[in-house]
């Protein structure tokens, strides 16, 4: 077990698993360099961002900054062009990753990917509803609730929409997700929502449950 500096077990909860074939598909799409680089310097204390090589090792490089920091493990938000390096990454690091699928509701494929996220040993799913044109507690993303449920995944989103979801866990009767619920939202909000058994601290992107 690696324990921190403070002499306590450390989890980060909430990261990306960024690579190469990420920058790449970035570029591809048309996003902009210049912005990236804005994005990085005014949201993080990189100040810079270095773009990597197709030789980057992104796994090597997070189980050294997990080393370096004392951090046990670390939840990755997983892209579908990172999924097999991330796996790969797993394999040479036993548990050091927590795997969490990134979702668009609004994909055709959305529920085959939770189904390979739990085939595939991941603890949970992330939901982009801002990439579609479904919220969630749209009826058409209930379907990947249920198949989560199946796959005994945690769910989880992006876009604060909190009370909604919680109302379909209860409308479906999804107790289990109901109590493991994990909604990875915009940091900084200082307030705290509280809903049945699950208190949600928005500060901290923690879920406490009952």
């Amino acid at each position: 077990m690696v324990i921190s500096k403070v002499g306590i077990d450390v989890i980060d909860a909430h990261a990306h698993f960024f690579t190469y074939a990420t920058i790449k598909a970035w570029l591809d799409s048309g996003a902009s360099l210049t912005q990236m680089q804005q994005r990085v310097a005014h949201n993080t204390d990189m100040g810079h961002l270095t773009i990597p090589d197709e030789s980057w090792d992104a796994g090597q490089m997070w189980k050294d900054e997990l080393d370096k920091y004392g951090i046990s493990a670390i939840g990755m938000m997983i892209s579908p062009e990172v999924w097999d390096e991330f796996n790969e990454t797993r394999k040479r690091f036993p548990g050091r990753f927590m795997g969490y699928a990134n979702i668009n509701p609004a994909s055709d494929d959305a529920v085959d990917l939770v189904k390979k996220a739990g085939k595939d040993g991941f603890q949970g799913i992330k939901l982009y509803p801002s990439s579609g044109d479904r919220h969630m507690y749209d009826e058409r993303v209930y379907p990947i609730y249920e198949e989560a449920l199946r796959q005994k995944l945690l769910a989880g989103d992006e876009a604060c929409e909190l009370d909604g979801v919680l109302l379909i866990l209860e409308e479906l009767e999804l107790k289990r997700l109901l109590q493991t619920l994990v909604a990875f939202v915009i940091e900084g909000l200082p307030f705290q929502r509280q809903r049945a058994d699950v208190i949600h601290d928005l500060t901290a992107e923690i879920v406490f449950t009952a």
